[in-house]
């Protein structure tokens, strides 16, 4: 009966109950992994530095069981890879400051980018929360820049994180009823629609590697692509029989008004998407990202002990001091800028307002009252306002330059991803391959290594010559005159030791560089000059390869006498600079070398190419001055400007022109077939393989050839 009801189920229920049914077989695995993270969370947070609301929301995030069991699904139910992983996500978390509230970073997190349903109003029919990814809302901003892109790329998938765990396990969204154990996830619609070439930014990819799979893995599903045009089903038959298959079997390229009934129910789901419910997305209708903007991550249970003052050492000796102690640059200053952007009241203890009055809880009032705190709801700050200059927000009305040569940048480097090897890897949608091994066997506890000082490492040999010769050393100023400059040579200056390290450093920096030219230089065609030199001197006086060098001429420093680029007496190369240096191969004897390596075709056909445009631009200037058409036409914004009399014209003109001219480049950037052409020759060396085999198989292998597709 089992059997004959688990074949009816569709491929997404089978990956949903085989979902639940690992949880249940590793849930003995989990624990143990747990609790032995629970116990090394007190020393990474003494060791790190950790302050006690990160210690407190590490301690939160390994609350989440169904995480921790992702981790070792994805890492083939090993526990010492997951160990490992596990730490390096812990250390990620503690950077991007995750277990605060989300900050809003417009317009990213004020658009339609990435956003969860309402729960528990729209689920799919095994009960998942949808998510939804707007593709056409992936932008730069005015600078080409995506940073603020990626920061909420974090913050979406801890907002997705904590949505499972409060969805499944706690009943946050079920009026406190459990849906699950907590190791099944979500399910993601990608809506395509107004997407295409122009706003393809394969840069995303990588950053989709690193947070997804290997921060947050397993937590999607199943993936529906809706309103995918053809720009969207080429990409996708292109990228299907190279990725791996676990991702193939989750994304699947539907019809929103055919199959999406399959998986959701359509009165469960909005009329954007295919469904039946009138629901529209709106900024201030986002009760899930409203809800976690303004809660932070506490844990279950009651927080560690760690960092408490009971818990710590008895400060009796110098060593317990520095075991014990905070890392002060980190706990008490961030050397990095915080991610968050949420106001933390903690910094306004330290104010003269509350100096004056007294009770903090009145400045806060206060600061509410003028708009400063808005009743711990997070400020919408965009990562990018820290930086100096302009603003970074979105504006429709910048040019497109600096995000379209982003784009190309990042397009000529996305040939590094491709590979199949990489490609392998990458796998952000699913866990590990089912048919990969399982290890199940405890590992040895992993040793941590702690800092230690000087004086009570044992890797450092301290012996007594060397404890008696420091205090006879003379003190150290580290501020005044240096004491080369004062002629004191009874007291060491923090200057004069950098200015002796920086001299010796750029002695041997020299010295280096000028053996290596000349060994890189010296050769046949080289040695021509100091071979011609040595004509001069009689047979008699030439000395024999095979006689030994002279140790006195041989223990002479290489010295390098610069000689001018244009001197024509004494340069052979002229026009290049060049450098006259001992020749090792013939000890007393010198040899003239270029002071640069030299690339003369590529030099020569810049230099007549750059002649030859010369060239071209005179003569187009003559033949408009010979037809007249200087006067009638402006074909560049100097001549534009060329016919103003003063400054504030040319400012007035210049202003009135902007406007115009941003539309007209945005309209000629934005043009589909211009990026098709661009991905097409950029993006050549990746899917030429596909396409290389077919046509040599009818042959046209000079057609193939001849498109540079090998």
């Amino acid at each position: 009966m089992t059997t004959a009801s688990s074949s009816t189920l569709r491929p997404f229920e089978k990956r949903f109950k085989a979902s639940q049914k690992q949880y249940t077989d590793h849930l003995e695995t989990t624990e143990r992994l747990q609790a032995q993270l629970r116990l090394d969370a007190d020393e990474l947070g003494a060791q790190a530095g950790w302050d006690p609301a990160t210690l407190q929301g590490v301690n939160a995030w390994l609350d989440d069981k169904a995480c921790i069991f992702r981790f070792l699904k994805r890492n083939g139910y090993d526990e010492r890879k997951a160990y490992s992983a596990i730490l390096t996500a812990l250390a990620n978390r503690a950077t991007h400051s995750l277990h605060q509230p989300l900050p809003s970073i417009p317009p990213y997190s004020t658009s339609p980018l990435f956003y969860l349903l309402p729960l528990p109003r729209f689920t799919d029919k095994v009960g998942r929360p949808i998510v939804i990814l707007t593709a056409k809302e992936v932008k730069r901003d005015s600078h080409g820049s995506m940073q603020d892109l990626s920061q909420w790329i974090w913050w979406g998938a801890e907002m997705l994180r904590r949505t499972l765990r409060d969805h499944w396990v706690k009943g946050k969204w079920t009026d406190g009823k459990t849906k699950a154990e907590g190791g099944e996830g979500c399910v993601l619609i990608i809506d395509a629609g107004g997407s295409s070439y122009r706003n393809l930014e394969v840069e995303l990819v990588p950053i989709f590697n690193v947070i997804g799979s290997k921060n947050f893995p397993g937590m999607i599903e199943s993936a529906f692509v809706i309103n995918a045009g053809w720009v969207q089903r080429s990409l996708w038959s292109i990228l299907r029989p190279i990725l791996p298959k676990p991702a193939v079997e989750r994304i699947s390229l539907v019809d929103k008004t055919k199959d999406m009934g399959e998986v959701f129910d359509l009165d469960r789901l909005p009329q954007i998407f295919g469904g039946r419910d009138p629901w529209k997305w709106a900024p201030e209708d986002n009760p899930v990202l409203a809800y976690y903007q303004s809660h932070a991550l506490t844990p279950d249970k009651k927080a560690s002990p760690c960092l408490q003052p009971g818990s710590l050492g008895s400060f009796s000796s110098t060593a317990e001091v520095f075991y014990t102690a905070n890392n002060t640059p980190i706990s008490s200053r961030r050397t990095s800028r915080r991610s968050s952007r949420v106001i933390d009241r903690s910094s306004i203890v330290m104010t003269k307002a509350e100096e004056a009055q007294g009770d903090r809880i009145d400045i806060v009032a206060a600061l509410q009252q003028a708009g400063l705190v808005d009743n711990g709801k997070p400020q919408p700050v965009s990562q990018a306002s820290t930086t100096t200059g302009p603003s970074r927000a979105m504006s429709t009305s910048s040019l497109i330059f600096p995000s379209a040569i982003e784009r190309v940048k990042s397009l000529a480097d996305f040939h590094l991803y491709l590979s199949p090897s990489r490609l392998a890897q990458i796998d952000g949608l699913s866990d590990i391959s089912d048919d990969a091994p399982h290890h199940l066997e405890l590992p040895a506890p992993i040793p941590h290594r702690m800092l230690r000082p000087a004086f009570l490492n044992p890797q450092i040999p301290i012996t007594v010559n060397y404890a008696a010769a420091r205090p006879l050393r003379p003190p150290l100023r580290t501020m005044g005159i240096p004491g080369h400059i004062a002629q004191d040579d009874h007291v060491r200056s923090y200057s004069t030791d950098l200015m002796r390290h920086h001299a010796k450093s750029l002695v041997k920096l020299d010295t280096d560089a000028a053996i290596a030219r000349t060994k890189s230089t010296l050769g046949n065609d080289v040695n021509k000059s100091a071979q011609e030199s040595q004509e001069t001197v009689g047979e008699d006086e030439q000395p024999s390869p095979s006689d030994p060098a002279d140790p006195e001429l041989g223990s002479q420093p290489n010295v390098t006498h610069p000689i001018s680029a244009f001197s024509r007496s004494s340069n052979p190369f002229y026009g290049y600079p060049a450098v006259r240096v001992s020749d090792i191969n013939h000890p007393g004897q010198s040899a003239i070398v270029p002071q640069y390596p030299r690339r003369r075709k590529r030099d020569l056909v810049r230099t007549l190419l750059f002649l030859f445009l010369v060239r071209l631009q005179s003569w187009r200037v003559f033949t408009e001055r010979s037809l007249g058409l200087h006067r009638l036409i402006r074909s560049t914004p100097a001549q534009r400007l060329a016919s103003v009399t003063n400054p504030s014209q040319g400012l007035i003109m210049e202003a009135r022109q902007n406007n115009s001219r941003a539309v007209s480049l945005r309209k000629k950037w934005d043009a589909d077939w211009i990026w098709m052409g661009i991905v097409f020759v950029i993006m050549r060396g990746a899917w030429g393989r596909l396409i290389s085999g077919p046509l040599e198989a009818v042959g046209l292998s000079g057609f193939r050839d001849f498109l540079g597709l090998h």
